[in-house]
């Protein structure tokens, strides 16, 4: 598989979410079995192009962005939070952020589809992971 397509696949974990990390941990290649990562430099842009993209689909999309919070599960501070942005604490070397997507029940797509983002070029870098 290219790495163009890993990394399709490693970013998108469904259709309405976009999972992003702050910075590469030797572990997470493995954990997503990528041989190359996305760098984006500028997730302010990143995330106002995905909404942009996102919402040619979807015109009435709520989008909430934001950090990831890693909860102790033997815990009850979390239990307020919206599970879009929990994870368990073990995964907190990952030190993802996601931009999530909440159309109304009409608008819900019957097949996958693409977002048009253009060019990342100017916000992002591609970097081959070593093997």
């Amino acid at each position: 598989m290219s790495a163009a397509n890993r990394i399709r696949t490693m970013a998108w974990s469904g259709v309405a979410e976009q999972k992003a990390v702050r910075d590469i941990d030797r572990r997470m290649p493995d954990d997503f079995k990528a041989d190359a990562a996305l760098i984006i430099r500028k997730p302010d842009v990143f995330a106002s192009r995905f909404g942009s993209g996102l919402r040619k689909v979807w015109p009435g999309v709520k989008i909430k962005v934001g950090p990831v919070t890693y909860y102790d599960p033997c815990s009850f501070v979390h239990r307020k939070e919206k599970p879009v942005h929990l994870k368990h604490f073990q995964f907190a070397y990952q030190r993802e952020w996601r931009l999530c997507a909440f159309p109304t029940a009409s608008q819900m797509p019957k097949a996958a589809f693409n977002i048009a983002l253009g060019a990342l070029s100017d916000i992002a870098d591609m970097v081959a992971l070593a093997a």
